[in-house]
């Protein structure tokens, strides 16, 4: 029942992060005008799993994904 819009200038990126309790039990991403490498990290910073985000694709991820992990985009001209 919520929804949070950011704007990202292109190659800035996202520190990895979790959002906690406010969007539980899963988050969407959208990702509209350019390609992006979503990482999901342990609380150790260890990267465990990337998805390749398209322009106009969505992703919603839950459960141990939103619960146990962190998740970011690196600051990147180019994904890959």
């Amino acid at each position: 029942d919520q929804a949070l819009v950011n704007e990202y200038v292109e190659g800035s990126g996202i520190a990895s992060h979790a959002d906690g309790p406010l969007y539980e039990p899963c988050a969407v991403i959208v990702s509209l005008e350019s390609s992006a490498r979503l990482d999901f990290f342990t609380d150790g910073d260890e990267r465990v799993a990337s998805v390749l985000l398209r322009p106009r694709s969505v992703v919603a991820f839950a459960d141990a994904a939103y619960l146990s992990l962190k998740h970011g985009i690196a600051a990147a001209r180019a994904d890959t």
